[in-house]
């Protein structure tokens, strides 16, 4: 059965019996459409937590219609869909370094904006996919060989921080955007930050400074950051039970769970982790095809014996 529902929360209670060895316990869920029971839950939810802002960014997602995250609201604002429609100009700001960013920036340009500014603080960086071809080409084995022969899960994390390397664009997607600056819808400046930035509500506009400088640079009707979200799974709320009961808090290392080997959260608690929040386990392409692949037959290896321990009624082991 498949159901649209938020998990508010998630909650562990292991069996009182001390002959329990696994699957004695049950996972209690508070969701939108009402309280689900559990033997066994599956995490596959990628960073599963609201996005933010960066600490230095000058602006305030408190300002409706006039800045916004990609990751919560990628669609145009009313306002400046009612310019487009009016045929007025109009002027977007895009931060970030990422596909999703250039992603956004085309689809605003083929939306009707009339000129897109996109800053990203680091170099343009052209990649098939977001860590490098080692960790996902025929030669990946030797790669996670040396990644799984990390000394330990701090080592694994920045082995992880390294591969990654910050956003990239696709070369499909870099030839939407070289499309776009030869046409000047576009203008792409790399190396640059936002220093300063101020709202004008007369106008209903943004009045920025970057660092460097960009000579005549206009006012902005909105701004869209496109700038990620930080993995942290003690900052995803519905886990918050978890982390508050000695017996099922669990260590971090750089923002991501330190799962067992059979990407449970650990040999007694059967909550299995997929996705970016196992990359201690699954490596740097954890979150691509790759990854999800990696570790989905590692879990439907450990689902088959947990299954089978339900059936034979065998949780006293």
């Amino acid at each position: 059965m498949v159901e649209k529902s938020e998990v508010l929360s998630l909650n562990y209670e292991e069996s009182k019996s001390e002959s329990s060895y696994l699957l004695g316990g049950v996972f209690t869920l508070q969701t939108t459409t009402g309280v689900k029971k559990s033997r066994i839950v599956v995490l596959a939810v990628g960073p599963a937590h609201e996005p933010t802002l960066p600490p230095n960014c000058p602006f305030t997602c408190h300002s409706p219609g006039s800045v916004s995250h990609a990751f919560t609201n990628p669609s145009l604002p009313p306002h400046i869909i009612h310019r487009i429609s009016s045929h007025k100009t109009t002027k977007i700001l895009v931060i970030g370094g990422g596909l999703t960013s250039a992603q956004i920036t085309c689809s605003f340009l083929q939306s009707g904006v009339s000129k897109v500014y996109h800053l990203m603080r680091g170099p343009l960086k052209v990649k098939n996919f977001d860590v490098g071809l080692e960790w996902v080409g025929k030669y990946r084995n030797f790669f996670m060989a040396e990644f799984w022969g990390a000394e330990g899960d701090e080592e694994r994390s920045e082995r992880i921080k390294a591969a990654r390397k910050g956003g990239s664009v696709n070369p499909e997607y870099h030839d939407h955007l070289q499309k776009y600056i030869q046409q000047g819808s576009l203008t792409l400046k790399e190396y640059t930050t936002v220093s300063s930035a101020s709202w004008d509500t007369s106008s209903q506009k943004w009045t920025i400074q970057s660092e460097p400088a960009i000579e005549e640079l206009p006012a902005f009707d909105h701004v869209v950051y496109a700038t990620g979200i930080t993995t942290d799974v003690s900052a995803i709320s519905a886990l918050k039970p978890l982390f508050e009961k000695k017996e099922t808090t669990i260590e971090i290392s750089g923002g991501l769970p330190c799962i067992n080997d059979d990407l449970m959260w650990n040999s007694k608690v059967p909550l299995f982790v997929a996705g970016r929040l196992a990359a201690l386990r699954l490596g740097p392409a954890a979150q691509n095809l790759v990854g999800a692949r990696m570790g989905g037959e590692r879990i439907c290896v450990s689902l088959s014996f947990c299954f089978y321990v339900l059936k034979e009624g065998l949780t006293g082991l």
